[in-house]
């Protein structure tokens, strides 16, 4: 077994302890309920260090991981939606109505990062063609993801209503999570099959570091705290929250009308 192997064992091991002890903070800190995609997200990472350990031959581990990261893709999208539901906890109406929305701004991303694609295909210096592609798509994945978060970020700032100062936690350390991820595949990608032990590690201490990030900032559900990062005067708050609810309030009417005459 090489060093190197050795060493993604026990960042792998590391990585599952904090992962685990993650997901226990979520249950007792009662987070899992506003949270369920980010629990399952972690639930599939803790089976994914565990099949490595268990079959740390890649052979092995490859059959696993063909099945496993078209399943990781979708759940890690799932996660971001979850990330844009609870920014508008207050507003279901808005939220309803702004799938269309956060559709067409992912696609976008999705195309962005389709256009930053030439940069990193490399197919001639990897030694096994069909893992590239999956890294290959999980960059541009990832890559789409970071791109929303960035705006879903920019938002936040704007943003003039108090919000959960847990949602922008989570938002931020998402989107440096993914980052990392996204940096090192594109890297893995351009330099090929020599790197990708390298990117592998880079991944997880990234993700530890993350990990540890979510466990000390992420407040207990009985203890909520409201911010806002947009400083402006009380009465033109007010006046901004005040159409916020009446549009809320309108869409959720206008979505009991259609339920309604479909009946």
């Amino acid at each position: 077994m090489s060093q190197m192997l050795i060493y993604m064992r026990w960042m792998s091991g590391l990585e599952l302890l904090l992962i685990a002890l993650l997901l226990v903070l979520l249950v007792r800190r009662s987070l899992f309920r506003t949270y369920p995609y980010f629990c399952l997200y972690l639930g599939s990472e803790i089976l994914a260090r565990v099949t490595f350990l268990l079959f740390p031959l890649r052979t092995r581990y490859a059959e696993f991981y063909f099945g496993y990261t078209p399943l990781q893709w979708v759940i890690g999208i799932l996660v971001v939606y979850e990330l844009y539901a609870n920014i508008l906890t207050d507003y279901p109406g808005i939220v309803s109505a702004g799938r269309w929305v956060i559709g067409g701004t992912f696609l976008i991303a999705v195309l962005i990062s389709l256009a930053s694609g030439g940069y990193d295909w490399n197919l001639s210096g990897q030694s096994f063609p069909k893992i590239f592609y999956y890294t290959y798509a999980s960059r541009g994945i990832k890559t789409a993801v970071v791109l929303f978060l960035f705006g879903m970020t920019v938002f936040l700032r704007w943003f003039p209503a108090p919000l959960d100062r847990n949602v922008h936690v989570h938002g931020l350390i998402l989107f440096i999570y993914n980052l990392i991820a996204a940096a090192s595949l594109m890297i893995q990608n351009i330099k090929g099959a020599e790197f990708t032990d390298n990117a592998n590690l880079a991944i997880s201490l990234g993700n530890c570091l993350c990990l540890l990030g979510w466990m000390w900032q992420l407040s207990p559900m009985q203890r909520p705290k409201r911010v806002t990062y947009r400083k402006i005067d009380p009465l033109d708050e007010e006046r901004i929250l005040a159409k916020l609810r009446s549009i809320n309030d309108t869409l959720v009417g206008a979505s009991k009308d259609k339920s309604g005459d479909r009946e």
